[in-house]
Parts: structure tokens; C-alpha cells; sequence
């Protein structure tokens, strides 16, 4: 499921090409820090030593796709390198992964988050 995912995303362009970001990643901080889903404060975070992750949403897979976005604040400079993370959740004993378009439903979910201000990674 998230091979196809991934693939899905990569087929639909969201991703940045290497002739529009050549060697994008060389460039990129070389350590993340996570930002937890309370109200975090980065702004005195050097965007040169290091990259801000944040769960951008939460996505549950049952019968149909239940979507919770971050509710908490995050403070972070203008200038900081930002990794949306999506979750995606299928509870088990409710999760129907043959749903029709289900694939497609999760994968939008994705490209939303890409998109998101600030946003230069997933």
C-alpha cells in the first residue's frame, strides 16, 4: 500500500525534479528535529544546522478516510526547512484496503500536505 502510495505521489509530479532542484538533499540540514504534536517554539532554530519535522496529519484508513490535521501551533522562522510528516493509520480490525479509490483518497492526502507552506520535504 505505501509502495503504491509513493509511487502514485512520485507519478502525479509533486515531488521536485533534479533539473528544477539539482542535488536538493546535498543542501538539506544534516539533522532533523521533530517537532511533537503540543505548541513547539522553533524559532531560534538555526535553519542552516537543522531541518524541522512535524506531523502535518494523521490519516485513518477504515471503510473510508478519516482525516485529523495538527492541531497544535508550531512557531518556526520563515526561512527554516520544513518536513511535513503524514501518518497513516489502518486500524485493523476495521480496514477495508480493497475500498474503491481508497489509494487515491490516502494519496491526495499526501500531495495536501506537500503543498503546505514552507513545506520542502515529505
Amino acid at each position: 500500500m505505501m509502495a503504491a502510495l509513493l509511487v502514485m505521489t512520485a507519478s502525479a509530479r509533486t515531488a521536485p525534479s533534479e533539473s528544477i532542484q539539482p542535488n536538493a538533499w546535498r543542501t538539506y540540514p544534516r539533522v532533523t528535529l521533530w517537532a511533537w504534536e503540543s505548541q513547539q517554539d522553533l524559532r531560534n532554530v538555526s535553519p542552516e544546522k537543522y531541518a524541522i519535522a512535524y506531523l502535518d496529519r494523521t490519516v485513518f484508513i477504515t471503510g473510508q478516510i478519516e482525516t485529523v490535521p495538527r492541531r497544535q501551533p508550531l512557531l518556526i522562522r520563515q526561512e527554516a526547512r520544513v518536513i511535513a510528516v503524514v501518518r497513516i493509520e489502518a486500524l485493523q480490525a476495521r480496514v477495508k484496503l480493497d475500498a474503491p479509490e481508497l489509494t487515491e483518497k490516502v494519496a491526495n492526502q499526501i500531495v495536501e500536505a506537500s503543498r503546505r507552506k514552507q513545506v520542502s520535504a515529505l
